[in-house]
C-alpha cells in the first residue's frame, strides 16, 4: 500500500501550520514514507523544528541540499485539502507504512519456513512490530492523568489466596509481569492452581498455559484441593464422596472462567490474550516455554512476556525453576541469584514469590513451607509462614510462634 496523497497532504499541513508536525510526530517518523522525496522532505522538518527553527519552504529546501526538488516543496500546500486533518492524514502514512511491513515479513518468512514453524515465526516478528511502536508520553500529561484519578478506584488486576502475600505484593496489577519460583516438588504448580481458583471463583477469567500436565491431571490436581483421593483415583476406587465432589464441580459455573491452552512458541502468547481476552494468564513454566535455560533465550521469553502483560494491560504469572540449592543452602530460603537466568527474570518482572518448602534430615521435604517475596517493584518484601498439605496440594498460613523454621 503506497498512499502518496496521504504523504503528500500530511507534508503540506506541515508546511501550512508549525503545530501540525507536532501532531504528525506522534504517529509517523521518516522511515514510514514510501516515497523518498517525501521521507527527505519529513525528515528535514522534523530537524528544523527540533531546532526551534521556523519551518517553510526555503528552509526546508536548504535543509535537504542539493537534493531538493523545490518546485515539488512549494507544490505541497495545494496537495493539503485541509490542514486541521493533521491526524487523519498522519494516521493513513502509518497505516500505510504497518501495512508494507507485515507483507514484508509475511514474503520473506514463507521463504524461511513452512507449517507449524512458518506460523511461530510469523507471529514473532509481527509481535516485533508492534513492540517498536512508540509509546512515549510526557511527564505532563502523566500528571494530569494522575490529578484526574486520585481516589478513584484503581483498574482491577488479580489477588493472591494468601493476604499476606496480597499485601505486601498489592497482587497482580494489570500489566505486571509476576514470576512464582521454587525447587522441583517445592509446590510451584500447587500455588499457581490455587492463584488460578481462587480468580475464576471472583469471575475473573484466567488462561492457564500448562507445558508439563495435560488437561485431565490439572482438573485431578483442582479436585484433590477440594478433597478427592487421587490415589482413589488413579487406583480406580473413587468412593461416593470423591465421585460426589467431581460431579458437582460440573454444575459449577464459575470454571468456564478458566481455559487450559498450549502454544508452541513465545510469539503465540499474544494470541492468546486475543482469543481469550483474559484478566490473568498463567504460564506454567517459564524454561519450558524459553524451550531452553539458556540466558540468552530465557532474555528474549521474559522480555516478551512483559512487554505483552504491559500491551494487554493484564497480569501474567509464570511459573520459573530453580536452581539447585547445595550445602547449606538446602535449608535456607531462596534468593534472588538461584533463578535460572537469574538476570533477566529479576530485570523484567514487577514481583518475585518463592515457593519453599523445609527438609529433614534425611532430605525428605516436610510439611513446614513458606512464600516469600523477594521483588516487589510498588510494594514490600517479607515471608509468609506455611504448613504444605500434600494430600489437598494447599498451602495454609501459620503465626510465628506455630512453628519454627531454624
Amino acid at each position: 500500500m503506497h498512499d502518496e496523497a496521504s504523504e503528500q497532504a500530511l507534508l503540506g499541513a506541515c508546511l501550512l501550520n508549525s503545530k501540525a508536525i507536532i501532531i504528525a510526530s506522534e504517529y509517523v517518523t521518516p522511515a514510514d514514507f514510501y516515497f523518498p522525496k517525501n521521507r527527505s522532505i519529513f525528515g528535514a522538518i522534523v530537524a528544523i523544528t527540533a531546532r526551534d527553527g521556523q519551518v517553510d519552504f526555503v528552509s526546508v529546501a536548504a535543509e535537504i541540499g542539493k537534493s531538493a526538488d523545490k518546485n515539488y516543496i512549494f507544490s505541497l500546500p495545494s496537495l493539503c485539502p485541509a490542514a486541521a486533518n493533521v491526524r487523519e492524514y498522519a494516521t493513513a502514512v502509518h497505516e500505510a507504512s504497518l501495512t508494507r511491513k507485515v507483507n514484508r515479513i509475511i514474503e520473506d518468512t514463507t521463504k524461511e519456513a513452512t507449517g507449524e514453524k512458518l506460523l511461530s515465526l510469523l507471529q514473532e516478528k509481527l509481535y516485533g512490530i508492534d513492540d517498536h511502536i512508540d509509546r512515549s508520553v510526557s511527564m505532563d500529561v502523566v500528571w494530569k492523568r494522575l490529578a484526574a484519578n486520585i481516589n478513584k478506584p484503581l483498574a482491577p488486576g488479580c489477588d493472591y489466596p494468601w493476604q499476606k502475600i496480597q499485601w505486601l505484593t498489592r497482587g497482580m496489577r494489570p500489566g505486571w509481569l509476576c514470576v512464582l519460583a521454587g525447587e522441583t516438588s517445592h509446590g510451584k504448580t500447587a500455588a499457581a492452581l490455587e492463584i488460578a481458583a481462587k480468580a475464576v471463583v471472583a469471575k475473573k477469567r484466567v488462561v492457564l498455559l500448562s507445558l508439563e500436565m495435560d488437561e485431565e491431571a490439572i482438573a485431578i490436581r483442582l479436585a484433590q484441593k477440594l478433597g478427592v483421593n487421587t490415589d482413589h483415583y488413579y487406583e480406580q476406587r473413587m468412593t461416593e464422596y470423591d465421585a460426589g465432589i467431581v460431579h458437582e464441580q460440573t454444575e459449577l459455573s464459575h470454571w468456564d472462567n478458566l481455559h487450559l491452552d498450549r502454544v508452541e512458541a513465545p510469539g503465540e502468547i499474544g494470541l492468546l490474550f486475543r482469543r481469550w481476552k483474559p484478566d490473568l494468564l498463567i504460564v506454567d513454566h517459564l524454561q519450558l516455554l524459553a524451550g531452553s535455560e539458556d540466558t540468552k533465550e530465557l532474555s528474549k521469553t521474559t522480555k516478551l512476556l512483559k512487554l505483552t502483560a504491559e500491551r494487554f494491560e493484564k497480569p501474567i504469572l509464570c511459573v520459573s525453576q530453580l536452581s539447585r540449592a547445595y550445602g547449606d543452602d538446602r535449608n535456607k530460603l531462596p534468593r534472588l541469584s538461584r533463578l535460572r537466568g537469574s538476570g533477566t527474570i529479576e530485570q523484567d518482572s514487577d514481583t518475585v514469590v518463592f515457593v519453599w518448602r523445609k527438609r529433614d534430615e534425611n532430605e525428605i521435604l516436610m510439611a513446614e513451607s513458606a512464600l516469600s517475596v523477594q521483588k516487589s517493584r510498588s510494594g514490600r518484601l517479607g515471608t509468609l509462614r506455611c504448613i504444605f498439605n500434600e494430600e489437598r496440594q494447599t498451602f495454609t498460613p501459620v503465626t510465628s510462634s506455630d512453628i519454627s523454621f531454624d
